[in-house]
């Protein structure tokens, strides 16, 4: 049965590609806004507002992929399109790490739900690569 009052996220510039969290309280959202700054915004569902916005990364042209990481949900890793992986700090949005190595657009990254210090990430150079965060 689906919920007749959805929750509605009021984005006001093109999103991308979103992520869930596991425990369903919270959603990234990837903005390009056409330059070559990207954004990943954080909304809190169970109160509807946004949260805080993280950047950094780049995105203009691709579809760029985040994600959650740790076992409390305290990371967010996004891609980029300077062939980079971004880690932040969920509560600041202070950029912990920016994991070089690719040599296309990152275009996706995912957490492993078992191991909390695994992430894979996926580029245009035809790679994925594990990392040990």
């Amino acid at each position: 049965k689906l919920d007749a009052d959805p929750v509605i996220i009021p984005e006001y510039e093109n999103t991308t590609s979103m992520c869930l969290s596991n425990n369903g309280k919270f959603l990234l959202v990837n903005i390009s806004r056409g330059d070559t700054s990207g954004r990943v915004r954080l909304w809190d569902l169970e109160k509807s507002r946004l949260v805080r916005e993280y950047s950094g990364h780049k995105q203009s042209t691709y579809v760029i992929r985040s994600c959650f990481g740790s076992a409390n949900f305290s990371l967010i890793a996004t891609g980029s399109e300077d062939c980079s992986v971004y880690i932040y700090q969920r509560q600041t949005a202070q950029l912990l790490a920016k994991l070089d190595g690719h040599v296309g657009v990152v275009n996706s990254v995912v957490w492993s739900p078992i191991d909390n210090e695994m992430m894979a990430s996926a580029s245009d150079d035809n790679t994925v690569r594990i990392w040990a965060v």
